[in-house]
């Protein structure tokens, strides 16, 4: 479970991903973003919607992202090269599973190595009830985190 990093780690990417529950050619991501960070202090970001045709009214509530949206966005085809290409140099993803979409993300990048921040989380912090993003936040400064897009 805990391998070490033998190499001198420069960039780390933060990789999220937008899934559906059912598959459209193989694949249910439908939007993703990356970003990576890197010891120099700069920061490069990617962000692609993606076709997929079984949009489900709970993924539209959870993502905000409209059918007309992903009916003209590029297929997986497009986007999954790159996002690769965007992040070949990156050794390590983090990456907070969401809607279980962890094995999605692996399939894009199968020879990355991907650490599952909530399940990091859970096991580093059991103590904290719950692992989303905003609790995670909420935790870590202790003070409830308003909605800024009032």
């Amino acid at each position: 479970m805990l391998k070490p990093y033998k190499t001198e780690i420069n960039d780390i990417a933060v990789v999220f991903a937008h899934t559906g529950t059912q598959y459209c050619k193989k694949n249910r991501v439908y939007a993703i973003a990356a970003t990576i960070l890197s010891i120099t202090g700069a920061s490069k970001t990617f962000e692609s919607f993606i076709q997929y045709p079984h949009l489900t009214v709970r993924d539209r509530y959870y993502s905000n992202i409209s059918k007309e949206t992903l009916a003209n966005a590029p297929e997986s085809t497009a986007v999954f090269p790159q996002v690769k290409n965007f992040l070949k140099d990156t050794d390590i993803i983090l990456t907070l599973s969401y809607q279980d979409n962890h094995e999605e993300i692996h399939k894009i990048f199968p020879d990355k190595r991907i650490v599952d921040f909530g399940f990091a989380v859970e096991f580093f912090l059991p103590q904290v009830d719950s692992f989303s993003p905003k609790r995670l936040w909420e935790y870590l400064h202790k003070q409830e985190r308003t909605n800024c897009l009032k």
